[in-house]
Formats: C-alpha cells, structure tokens, sequence
C-alpha cells in the first residue's frame, strides 16, 4: 500500500457517484503515483470533476492534455500501453489499473479484459446468480468485478504460500 492510498479511494468513490454509466473518453483524465520507479493509484476521471486532493499523485495526462482524441496516437488504448509498461508496486495496482479503463464509455475492450481476468481466477464459478460473463453495465459493477478478482487473487497467494507455522 502506498501513503496515498486514501485519497485514491475517495477519488474512486466520487468518480462512481458521478458519472452514470461511465466515464466519457472526451473528458477522461488518468492521474497515478510514482515513487522510487514504481506506479499506484491510478484513477479515471473526469477532468472537470477532478478532486484537488488527486493533484498530490505525480502523474496525469488525458483530457487536460494537448492532442487527446485529435492526434493519432494519444487515446486510452495509447495510454493504456504506457501504464502496463510501468511497474507497478503490486498485482493489488495492476489489477487495478485495468478496471479503471473498464470505467470509461469508449472502453469496451477494457471490460472484457477484467471479465476475462475474473475468468483466469475463478471469480463467481461458485456463484449460481453470477458469471465471470455478466455485462459489466456501469462504474459500481467494475468495482464489484475488481473486488471479487482481488478477492480470489488473496486466496490463491495464501494457498501457494505455506504457512511457516506448520513447517
């Protein structure tokens, strides 16, 4: 966890309260943290919506930015390949940094990568009601998909890593 965790949060929280069903790829701003070469937080959001706290992060670039949607290289898929270049500072972030493109309305590609991730991992097999495959309709459903994701990620680590207790 990295000390602006909080705010990264928070920052989440509005974006799902504000923008109904997603966030729109015109106004999508991408703001991280990076710190001794590594990346966390990164949150979607819209530009005009965006928290003063969020300016602490080291790193933004999107709608507030020259160029975004007009030239020809400078769209979320670009900025998508920038950011898993990146190191992140955890499987926790990296997971993460997809379902925030998930967020944005033009991002379809993003939503079937994290029902594909919740697939790979087992997420709702045990569920009748739900399926790795449900559409992922709005923000709040994202969050719920990435939850369940990091979820069973915790529990697949804690089964291949023996508790040195019983050793």
């Amino acid at each position: 966890m990295f000390s602006n965790s909080h705010l990264v949060d928070e920052a989440r929280e509005e974006v799902r309260y504000s923008c109904d069903p997603f966030v729109r790829v015109d106004n999508a701003q991408f703001i991280w943290h990076r710190r001794d070469g590594k990346s966390a937080g990164l949150v979607v959001s819209p530009l005009a919506s965006q928290s003063k706290r969020l300016q602490t992060l080291s790193c933004s670039t999107g709608a507030d930015t020259a160029g975004w949607l007009t030239e020809n290289n400078f769209n979320p898929l670009t900025v998508f390949g920038n950011l898993t270049s990146e190191r992140w500072l955890n499987t926790h972030e990296y997971v993460s940094m997809f379902a925030e493109f998930a967020k944005i309305d033009a991002c379809d590609w993003a939503r079937l990568m994290v029902q594909g991730m919740a697939s790979s991992v087992g997420a709702f097999h045990d569920e009748d009601e739900r399926s790795p495959f449900d559409e992922l309709s709005n923000i709040g459903v994202v969050e719920r998909f990435r939850n369940t994701i990091l979820d069973r990620l915790q529990i697949m680590e804690r089964e291949i890593v023996p508790d040195l207790g019983d050793l």
